[in-house]
């Protein structure tokens, strides 16, 4: 069996500091809950490699970009007593294998500094470093990681078009794998909050997560830009990617482990159990 399991996973750095100290962001407990719940199920399926989509990572215009450098390394000053520092493998030869098959949409190969070797990392963003602390707690090694950031100027169904082919490849990948599709809905939910407030936020995220956990499909997709670009969700993009690799799967329902809005976003976690995809 090579993928494993598919999850969706929040990336509020406020979370991650409640689990590190719960005592600093009482606020976030639910949050770091449901992530910690979707991490240790991810973490039980044992991939060595864990392919996250994050909406924050290095981006080119009507693309998807693919991390193929050695490493990728992140900072995240969430607690001033305790920033954190994280390198990952990037399993560059599965990020090759996905750069060399083609693809229905435009992809780059990423990389930085030196052509290989020590020198050659990429910065690993808060989309990406969040999900894999929490899953990283659960593991009982360091899987290696292979980074996706789509474009947010590719239709949603280039998108799924594309998640189909990524899971027809990954399907067929030798050793085990998780996907992560790294996201969170409303931004505008807090007059206070950089983005303002819209009514429409909380009516938005109940639908986004009504959608998710029964499985329609085509709602999502087929979400107006205009609703999408009012409520300035970040998710909907890797969703798309997510949603093509589950149509090519045996799966079973969404588990979602909840749904919180402590700040002026809202986040939903959630996994997906996957069967035996080996044809």
């Amino acid at each position: 069996m090579s993928l494993t399991g598919v999850a969706m996973m929040s990336h509020g750095t406020e979370a991650l500091i409640h689990f590190i100290d719960a005592d600093v962001s009482l606020a976030f407990h639910d949050t770091s809950c449901h992530q910690m719940e979707v991490a240790r199920k991810v973490a039980e399926k044992k991939p060595e490699t864990l392919v996250i989509i994050t909406p924050h990572g290095l981006r080119a215009e009507k693309m998807v970009t693919i991390s193929c450098a050695e490493w990728i390394e992140g900072h995240l000053d969430i607690n001033t007593s305790q920033p954190l520092h994280d390198v990952y493998a990037i399993n560059r030869s599965l990020a090759e294998h996905l750069i060399q098959c083609g693809s229905p949409v435009a992809t780059a190969a990423i990389s930085f500094g030196a052509s290989s070797g020590e020198l050659n990392r990429l910065p690993l963003d808060w989309g990406a470093h969040v999900p894999l602390r929490f899953i990283q707690a659960f593991s009982i090694s360091r899987p290696s990681v292979v980074i996706l950031t789509p474009s947010r100027h590719l239709s949603l169904a280039d998108l799924f078009s594309y998640g189909q082919h990524l899971g027809s490849l990954l399907t067929h990948w030798p050793s085990p794998l998780a996907l992560i599709a790294s996201g969170d809905l409303a931004h505008t939910h807090d007059p206070s909050g950089p983005y303002g407030f819209d009514p429409e936020a909380t009516s938005f995220d109940r639908d986004f997560v009504k959608m998710l956990k029964t499985g329609q499909t085509s709602g999502l997709l087929s979400l107006s830009i205009d609703r999408i670009n009012r409520v300035k969700v970040d998710a909907l993009w890797q969703v798309a990617i997510m949603l093509g690799v589950l149509s090519e799967l045996n799966h079973g329902p969404w588990q979602i482990s909840g749904y919180s809005c402590p700040t002026y976003f809202g986040m939903v976690s959630g996994f997906v159990d996957v069967y035996d995809t080996q044809t």
